[in-house]
């Protein structure tokens, strides 16, 4: 589905990708780990068009987006849940899930899409008319990912979902992230917690100053000497 192919990115004088390829197979999960600052965010953003590619390639769907503007990618069925969640602070939480589906204009449709993400965060059915800037960080994530499904993607890319979450709700928000995929949804994932995000994906990466050093599946690199002693303090 997605194939990232030679990919440099630079920021002015900082070369933070430094011919990244890797391929995100459709309906499969797949993993970027690495340090901050390995580039694992500007690979997300470089593929939604945030970041300009200096070179090198993006093809979704045996179609070339690198560089194509963010909401073309978007009405293509690419969703992006940036880190940091970055939901409107002050809408309601059901005026942020519907700014999701803005590309829809069938209102039976959204109502449609806001009872599968209430069927898949029953908090937030509950928190409907609540303000976002008075959610608990568990629940602003909930609703972020909530929003990037209202567009109905095909490829969800996340980008550190369990990032001060407390370990009972990092544990929720991995298991709703195999449900999404369950559902048919390929899923490209950065994320720091390299345990987590490793033994729930097909395949992953690790990033390490802008390149890729090591790939396999999860359960490989889960097992791999270097990712326990670097990623999982083992």
């Amino acid at each position: 589905m997605l194939a990232v192919e030679d990919l440099h990115v630079k920021y002015g004088a900082v070369h933070a990708l430094r011919g990244v390829t890797l391929d995100c197979p459709r309906g499969k999960i797949v993993s970027l780990i690495g340090a901050n600052g390995a580039g694992k965010s500007t690979i997300l953003n470089t593929i939604i068009g945030l970041v300009p590619a200096h070179s090198g390639n993006v093809t979704y769907d045996d179609l070339d987006i690198t560089n194509r503007k963010t909401h073309a990618l978007v009405a293509k069925g690419i969703s992006l849940v940036p880190e940091g969640r970055r939901i409107f602070l002050n809408l309601t939480v059901v005026e942020n899930l519907l700014v999701g589906a803005y590309l829809t204009r069938d209102r039976k449709e959204r109502t449609r899409r806001l009872g599968e993400v209430f069927a898949l965060f029953p908090r937030l059915k509950e928190r409907m008319t609540q303000i976002g800037g008075t959610l608990s960080g568990g629940e602003q994530q909930m609703l972020a990912i909530g929003r990037a499904m209202m567009q109905n993607p095909r490829l969800l890319l996340l980008d550190e979902p369990s990032l001060g979450l407390a370990p009972n709700l990092v544990t929720d928000i991995f298991a709703t992230i195999r449900k999404i995929n369950e559902r048919g949804t390929t899923i490209l994932l950065v994320e720091q917690n390299a345990f987590q995000a490793l033994k729930i994906a097909d395949y992953a990466h690790v990033l390490v100053t802008g390149t890729v050093e090591i790939s396999g599946t999860g359960g490989e690199l889960l097992e791999n000497s270097d990712v326990k002693r670097a990623y999982l303090g083992m």
